[in-house]
C-alpha cells in the first residue's frame, strides 16, 4: 500500500514537473516571437549617415491613437534596438549646434512590427519660420487661440518612403518632438506655404469661431539655413481690414435697401465717413507696425458696423409692431374729427370716414418702413380699427340707459359740451390744433432720445497718475462690494508681458461680515479682527511711493511678512520684527512695518482709497439690514502678494508701465473696447479715461427749446381767453355743474384737440423725413416708429392741450363759490311728514318750457323704476320712483317737479318725498336723476 502510494506521488511530481518544463518552454518561445530586432538608420539626402540624430517612438493604439514608447539618441547615425510586435510611428529630427536654424526637416515613417528588419529615415535640409506675435480680429475683443500650424503641400512628398512632419504648435501636443511653439521646419529649395488655424471667442455668451489665415501669402521657397520670420499681427489684421471693409460695403447696402423700404437713415448715413476714417487709420497703422493701433480702429470700426445693423433690424421689427397702433391713432383722430364737424351722425361718419381715407392714405406715402410690411395685413387692420373706434365712440349713443345716471351718459354729455365749446370758438379751436401739430411734428422730426454704445473718451490734466495705463471696474452698482475684480488673464490676453516689464496688479479683499482672519500675539492675551487686507504683486507699484511716506519700516516682500498700522499694532503690542499669529489659517507673521493710520485716506490711481470695504449688520428698529463701510484702521494690513491666497485677495486695479505715448493710448483703447473695463491712460502730462458702454443719445437740443416756446406760445393764447371762459364757467355752474365737471369738460376740449392734433402731427413729422429725403437734407436723428413713439406722441399733444388749458382750469375754481362744490338739498326735513326740496339749476326761457317738459317727460318713461308718470295742469309732473323693489334696502318715493315764474326768472324745483330704508339717499338718487335730465336736455343729447 505504501509503495503504490509513493508512486503514485511520484507520478504527480513528475506530470507536473513535465506541465512546468512545456508552460517554460512556450513562454520563452512566445516572447521570442513577440520582440524583434530593429535596425534604425537616419541618414542626409545624399544617403550618409547623421550623427545625434534623435528618434521619437509612438506605438499605435487599439484606438488609433499614438502613444509615446520611447526616446533615443543615434550618436553614430545607426541603432539596433528591440521592438515588441505591433505598429508604430517613428519620427527623426537631427540638428548641427554649430548652426544658428535647424539644418533638418522632421521626417517619420509608420512600420509594423512582426519581424527583425531595418529601417531608414531621410532627412533633407531644412529652412525654417519663425512665428511671433498674436492673432487679432475685429470681431473678437480677444487675442485668438493658435490650434495648429500646416503645411499642406508636404502631405504628398515623400523622400525614400519619409515623411514630412507637416503640423506644428501647441495645438498637436500629442506629439511630444521637443520643437519650439513657433518654430515651423520646412523643406529647402521647395515651394511651400503656411497655414494656421485660429480660435476666437466673442459676443455677450463667448461663442467661439474659427479662422485659418494663409501666413505665407503665395508659396515660397526658401534656402538651406535661410529663416523667414512672420508677425501674426500683420497677416491677421491685413485679413480683419479687408472684412471690416466688407462689412461696412454691406452696412451701407442694409441703409440703401431700408431707404427704398421708406426708412429715413440719415442718423446712420452720417456715421459711415467715421468708420471709414477708423479703417484708414488702422491700415496706416498696420504699414507702421503699430498693431495696437490698428486693432483698435478696426474694433471700434466693427462694433459700430454692428450697431447700424442691429439698429436697422430693430427699425424693422419697430416698423411691424407699431404700424397697428398708429393706425388705432389715425382711426381715433378721423372719427373725432367727424363728430368735432358735424353735429348729425351721418355726416359725422362720412366725414371721419373720408378723413380716415386721407390719413391712411398720406400714411401709406411716409411711413417708414412702410414696403416692409404685410400690405394685405395691413388693410385688414385699418379696416377693423376704423369699425372698433368708431363704435367705440358712437355706439354708446344708441345704448339703453340703464337705472339712475350711467357713466356713458354722464361722459357722453361731457364730450357733447366739449365738442361745442370747441366749434364755438372754431378760428382759436383751429389755430390752437394747428400749434400743437407744428409742436408734435417738430417733435417727431427734429428731436430723438436713444440708447447707443460707443467708446467714451474723456481727458484732462494728469495729476498724480505715472505715465501708463491704469485698468480698473466701475462700481456704480454695487451695494456690498467696493470693487469688482478684474482678470489676472489679462496679461496673457493681451500680451501685456511682451510689451512691457513692469506692470503691477493691487490685490484687496472683499468686503465681508465676518473677519478675515484673527490676529493674537502669542506672548500677551491681546488679539484683532482683521477685516480688510491689501497687497501688490510689484514692489515699484508707483503707489508704493504714497504709503511709504506713512511708513516705519519696510513693506512686506516675501510670504510670512505683515504691516500692521499703528492702531492694530497697539492692540496687539507689537512693534517690528515682532511676531503675530493667524489664527485660521495657523500662519505666523512677522511685523516688518508700522503705518501711521492716516495712510487709508491715500486715494489710489482707480479714483479710491487703498481703505478696504467691509459689511456691517444694523441691528434696531424694524428689520435688520446690511451695510457697506469702510475698515477701520485697526482693521487693515498690508501683506505680501504670496500671502494674498490666505486672505482671499482679488486683483482690483492693474498698473503698466509704458512710456511710449503712441502705444499708450492704442493698448488702452484696445482694452476699453472689450467693455468690461474703464482704462485711464496717462501720457504727455494728460489723462484720457476710456470706456466702452451704453449711452443716451440726445439729439435735436435745440429744437426742443423752439418746442418749448412753442408750447408757451399755446399757453399764452389760453391765459388770453381766461376772462371769456370765466364766463362760460359762471354759466355752466349756473345749471349745477361743480368745479370737477367743469374742469372735466375742459379736460376733454384738450383731449379732442390732443388727439386731432397728435395724429395730424405725427404725418407733417413723417412728412418732414419724405420731405428731407427729396431735398436731400440731413437731420440727424433717430426715425420714431416704435410703440414707444406713437405712445409720446399722443402725450406730447395731449400734455401740450391741458398745459395750454391750466388757466381755464384755474378759472373754473376761481369764479365757483366753494358752497357750489358740493350739491346739496335746499331743504331737508327734519321728519318724514315733509318732503325734501331740490332747486334744479337750469338756465330756461318760458319759450322752452314746454320743451324741457316734453324731453323730461320721454326719458321719465324710459326709465326703469318711475311708475304712475302724469303731467297736471300748469307745468307740474308727478311720479313715483322705486329703487330694488323686492330687495333688502329697497326704497321708493312720490316725487312733483314744480315749473313756475318767479322775478322773470322760470325755476325747477324738485320735491320728493321718500319712504322705505336710508331715505337721504334715495331722495339724493332722485335728485340726481332729474338734474342728469335737465343737463342732457340743455346740452342737446
Amino acid at each position: 500500500m505504501k509503495m503504490r502510494r509513493f508512486e503514485r506521488k511520484l507520478t504527480s511530481i513528475l506530470i507536473i514537473s513535465i506541465a512546468l518544463i512545456v508552460i517554460a518552454n512556450t513562454i520563452n518561445n512566445v516572447i521570442a516571437e513577440e520582440n524583434f530586432k530593429i535596425l534604425i538608420k537616419v541618414v542626409d539626402g545624399k544617403g550618409e549617415p547623421i550623427k545625434d540624430a534623435k528618434i521619437y517612438i509612438y506605438r499605435i493604439t487599439a484606438q488609433k491613437t499614438l502613444s509615446f514608447y520611447q526616446k533615443l539618441t543615434l550618436e553614430y547615425g545607426s541603432k539596433e534596438i528591440i521592438l515588441p510586435k505591433g505598429s508604430y510611428t517613428i519620427y527623426a529630427k537631427a540638428d548641427k549646434p554649430e548652426t544658428p536654424t535647424l539644418d533638418y526637416i522632421i521626417g517619420y515613417r509608420n512600420l509594423d512590427v512582426y519581424e527583425d528588419t531595418e529601417l531608414t529615415i531621410t532627412l533633407i535640409e531644412a529652412a525654417e519660420i519663425r512665428i511671433y506675435g498674436e492673432c487679432l480680429d475685429a470681431r473678437s475683443d480677444s487675442k485668438g487661440r493658435i490650434n495648429v500650424y500646416s503645411v499642406p503641400s508636404l502631405k504628398e512628398i515623400e523622400i525614400n518612403g519619409t515623411k514630412i512632419l507637416d503640423a506644428f504648435g501647441e495645438g498637436v501636443g500629442y506629439i511630444a518632438l521637443e520643437i519650439e511653439s513657433n518654430l515651423i521646419p520646412v523643406p529647402a529649395n521647395i515651394y511651400v506655404n503656411v497655414i494656421t488655424e485660429v480660435s476666437y471667442s466673442a459676443g455677450a455668451g463667448r461663442y467661439i469661431y474659427t479662422k485659418k489665415y494663409n501666413l505665407t501669402g503665395k508659396p515660397i521657397k526658401l534656402n538651406a539655413g535661410e529663416r523667414l520670420i512672420i508677425e501674426l499681427q500683420s497677416v491677421s489684421l491685413s485679413e480683419s481690414i479687408i472684412e471690416v471693409r466688407e462689412a461696412l460695403s454691406k452696412a451701407v447696402m442694409n441703409i440703401e435697401k431700408a431707404e427704398l423700404d421708406g426708412f429715413y437713415l440719415s442718423i446712420y448715413k452720417s456715421k459711415i465717413p467715421y468708420i471709414e476714417g477708423l479703417i484708414i487709420n488702422g491700415e496706416i497703422a498696420l504699414k507702421a507696425k503699430k498693431y495696437d493701433e490698428c486693432y483698435s480702429n478696426l474694433r471700434e470700426a466693427i462694433l459700430a458696423i454692428e450697431n447700424i445693423n442691429s439698429g436697422i433690424s430693430q427699425l424693422y421689427a419697430e416698423a411691424t409692431g407699431s404700424a397697428i397702433l398708429i393706425v388705432i391713432l389715425l382711426a381715433s383722430t378721423s372719427t373725432i374729427i367727424g363728430l368735432t364737424i358735424f353735429d348729425k351722425e351721418v355726416y359725422s361718419i362720412i366725414a371721419s370716414a373720408t378723413s380716415y381715407m386721407i390719413l391712411t392714405y398720406i400714411f401709406k406715402l411716409l411711413y417708414p418702413g412702410i414696403n416692409a410690411l404685410n400690405q394685405n395685413t395691413l388693410h385688414m387692420y385699418m379696416v377693423i380699427s376704423y369699425i372698433a373706434v368708431t363704435a367705440i365712440i358712437i355706439l354708446p349713443n344708441h345704448l339703453k340707459e340703464k337705472e339712475g345716471v350711467s357713466l356713458i351718459s354722464l361722459i357722453s354729455s361731457i364730450a357733447s359740451i366739449a365738442k361745442r365749446n370747441l366749434k364755438r370758438r372754431k378760428l382759436r379751436s383751429t389755430l390752437t390744433i394747428i400749434s400743437i401739430m407744428i409742436i408734435v411734428g417738430g417733435f417727431i422730426a427734429l428731436t430723438s432720445v436713444s440708447t447707443s454704445e460707443g467708446l467714451i473718451i474723456s481727458s484732462g490734466i494728469a495729476g498724480n497718475e505715472p505715465e501708463g495705463i491704469i485698468v480698473y471696474r466701475k462700481v456704480d452698482e454695487l451695494k456690498y462690494s467696493k470693487f469688482s475684480a478684474i482678470s489676472e488673464g489679462m496679461i496673457e490676453a493681451y500680451s501685456i508681458n511682451l510689451k512691457s516689464n513692469e506692470y503691477s496688479f493691487k490685490l484687496e479683499s472683499q468686503a465681508k461680515l465676518s473677519p478675515l482672519e484673527i490676529a493674537i500675539n502669542p506672548y500677551t492675551p491681546q488679539k484683532l479682527s482683521i477685516y480688510g487686507a491689501i497687497a501688490f504683486t510689484n514692489p515699484s507699484d508707483p503707489i508704493m511711493g504714497e504709503i511709504l511716506k506713512m511708513l516705519n519700516g519696510r513693506l512686506p516682500s516675501k510670504s510670512g511678512e505683515i504691516a500692521l498700522t499703528m492702531e492694530a499694532a497697539r492692540i496687539l503690542n507689537v512693534n517690528i520684527g515682532g511676531k503675530i499669529i493667524l489664527i485660521n489659517s495657523g500662519k505666523t507673521m512677522t511685523v516688518t512695518g508700522i503705518l501711521n493710520n492716516e495712510f487709508k485716506s491715500i486715494v489710489d490711481y482707480d479714483d479710491r482709497t487703498l481703505t478696504p470695504g467691509k459689511l456691517v449688520m444694523i441691528t434696531g428698529g424694524e428689520e435688520v439690514r446690511i451695510e457697506l463701510m469702510d475698515c477701520e484702521p485697526s482693521e487693515i494690513v498690508i501683506v505680501s502678494a504670496e500671502d494674498a491666497k490666505i486672505f482671499t485677495l482679488l486683483p482690483a486695479r492693474l498698473y503698466v508701465k509704458i512710456t511710449d505715448g503712441e502705444e499708450v493710448i492704442a493698448l488702452s483703447k484696445r482694452i476699453a473696447l472689450s467693455g468690461d473695463y474703464t482704462v485711464k491712460a496717462i501720457t504727455s502730462g494728460k489723462v484720457y479715461i476710456m470706456q466702452y458702454k451704453s449711452y443716451m443719445d440726445i439729439r435735436g437740443v435745440e429744437a426742443m427749446l423752439t418746442l418749448a416756446i412753442s408750447i408757451s406760445n399755446v399757453g399764452i393764447v389760453m391765459l388770453a381767453s381766461v376772462y371769456e371762459r370765466r364766463n362760460e364757467v359762471t354759466i355752466l355752474s349756473a345749471i349745477g355743474l361743480n368745479p370737477s365737471h367743469i374742469t372735466t369738460i375742459f379736460a376733454f376740449e384738450a383731449t379732442i384737440m390732443g388727439l386731432i392734433a397728435g395724429g395730424l402731427g405725427y404725418m407733417i413729422g413723417l412728412s418732414f423725413y419724405k420731405f428731407s429725403q427729396i431735398l436731400n437734407l440731413t437731420i440727424e436723428v433717430y426715425p420714431k416708429i416704435s410703440l414707444n413713439w406713437a405712445i409720446a406722441t399722443i402725450i406730447v399733444a395731449g400734455v401740450t392741450a391741458i398745459l395750454g388749458s391750466i388757466p381755464a382750469l384755474k378759472s373754473s375754481i376761481i369764479v365757483t363759490p366753494s358752497k357750489l362744490m358740493k350739491w346739496k338739498a335746499d331743504y331737508k326735513p327734519e321728519g318724514h311728514e315733509k318732503p325734501w326740496e331740490f332747486m334744479i339749476p337750469v338756465r330756461v326761457s318760458e319759450q322752452e318750457v314746454e320743451s324741457m317738459i316734453e324731453y323730461t317727460m320721454r326719458k321719465l318713461r324710459e326709465t326703469p323704476g318711475v311708475e304712475r308718470l302724469r303731467r297736471e295742469e300748469n307745468w307740474n309732473i308727478k311720479f313715483s320712483y322705486r329703487i330694488g323693489q323686492g330687495t333688502i334696502g329697497s326704497s321708493g318715493s312720490i316725487n312733483h317737479i314744480k315749473i313756475y315764474v318767479e322775478e322773470g326768472e322760470v325755476k325747477v324745483k324738485l320735491m320728493v318725498q321718500p319712504y322705505g330704508e336710508n331715505i337721504e339717499k334715495h331722495a339724493y338718487e332722485v335728485a340726481r336723476l332729474i338734474r342728469e335730465i335737465m343737463i342732457r336736455w340743455r346740452s342737446g343729447i
